[in-house]
């Protein structure tokens, strides 16, 4: 019984084991692909010619990477100019709601509180009667 166990016990642990690792054709496929970037290091050796190219290459692909950067850098410049822009719109509509809010209080404020209703009618006539003739 206790051999039995320990059969499986091995079975299954060999089996974790197997699970946790790569197939042995990925692993050798592995090894090849390292095998042959180590030999591309190792043993090439590159003449000015194939150097020159292989910069010329990068260069311009290099060149094209900053080329769309600075399209895209003025791009953004651009639009933070419309958002910089927009921003300042609303502080306008915001400040021009303040003065509209502060020039309501101000009339406000200078409505006198108690107002006299006088009658306006006596103060039309004149106050020296024109056809009266006046004795001394």
């Amino acid at each position: 019984s206790n051999s039995v166990k320990s059969s499986c016990e091995e079975e299954e642990e060999a089996n974790m084991v197997y699970i946790g690792q790569p197939p042995i054709e990925d692993k050798e496929k592995l090894r090849r692909k390292v095998r042959g970037h180590n030999a591309i290091y190792l043993s090439n050796n590159p003449s000015y010619d194939e150097l020159r190219e292989a910069f010329d290459a990068l260069h311009e692909q290099a060149f094209k990477a900053f080329k769309k950067l600075t399209e895209k850098g003025r791009l953004i410049s651009i639009l933070e100019l419309k958002v910089s822009g927009a921003q300042t719109i609303r502080c306008l509509k915001v400040v021009h709601g303040e003065v509209r809010n502060i020039q309501a209080k101000l009339d406000k404020a200078l409505v006198p509180e108690v107002t006299f209703a006088i009658d306006p009618k006596p103060f039309d006539k004149p106050m020296n009667r024109p056809y009266k003739k006046y004795k001394f």
